[in-house]
């Protein structure tokens, strides 16, 4: 049997990344497209993204326990050092399935004359979040293209929030435990520090919610979010959210 190479390890594991869990299957195009790329066949491939499940410690599912040590030393140095492996991903693999613009994934820098009328054009310079694509492929994948809050499952209102927000801690940016997958409304609520999570899961909401907008963000959930099935939100974050908009 053919041994194994990291690089090809590293290759099945950015898509386990991407895939949605009860979507690792020998039948996935993605994965027959892999296979074929590798030269193995699709249910080796599935099976190694199986393994990999069984070395990720956010889900309680999981997949083989046959792995080898080459395949937990992949993992390991993969989550250690993710954001090279995506700089990398980013460079070979410009589009990545189901992804979509959001507002998170540029940083706009204007030079505008301050006598400058309104209602005109202006050329403006976008630097683009490297990453920031294949983050979001990872949670949305993580959610099964649903918000945990309230199962939207429209692609388009879709974003893979940041629990530690991007410019506040580098080493987590791409870390996929620090994302929850929320509908556009409740990132935003999100975001400002209007609603929260507790060690729980359930849903806070800020005392400065006007009744009636507390109102109706309630009767769109239960809740209480939905875990996914890979990459469960990280509770540290969570609580970090927290203190920084004093929910505690």
């Amino acid at each position: 049997m053919k041994k194994w190479t990291e690089e090809q390890l590293v290759e099945v594991l950015r898509l386990y990344c991407r895939t949605e869990f009860g979507k690792i299957h020998n039948r996935n195009p993605s994965i027959i497209e892999l296979a074929r790329k590798l030269e193995r066949t699709p249910s080796s491939v599935s099976l190694k993204m199986s393994n990999f499940a069984a070395l990720d410690p956010t889900i309680d599912r999981k997949g083989m326990s046959n792995f080898s040590a080459l395949d937990r030393e992949t993992w390991n140095k993969f989550f250690a050092n993710i954001d090279a492996y995506i700089i990398d991903e980013a460079t070979q693999e410009p589009h990545i399935e189901n992804s979509s613009f959001n507002e998170e994934q540029a940083v706009f820098e204007l030079d505008i004359p301050f006598n400058l009328r309104s209602g005109y054009d202006v050329n403006v310079e976008a630097k683009q979040r490297i990453g920031q694509s294949f983050f979001r492929s990872m949670v949305i994948a993580s959610y099964d293209g649903k918000c945990a809050a309230t199962n939207v499952d429209s692609n388009q209102l879709l974003v893979a929030s940041h629990i530690v927000p991007w410019s506040k801690n580098k080493s987590v940016r791409l870390d996929p435990s620090n994302g929850i997958c929320l509908n556009a409304l409740f990132d935003r609520a999100f975001d400002r520090g209007l609603i929260s999570f507790s060690d729980t899961f359930k849903i806070l909401y800020s005392s400065s919610l006007p009744k009636n907008t507390k109102m109706t963000l309630q009767s769109m959930t239960n809740g209480i979010l939905r875990l996914p099935s890979k990459f469960q939100p990280n509770i540290e974050y969570l609580k970090e959210h927290r203190e920084q908009f004093r929910f505690e």
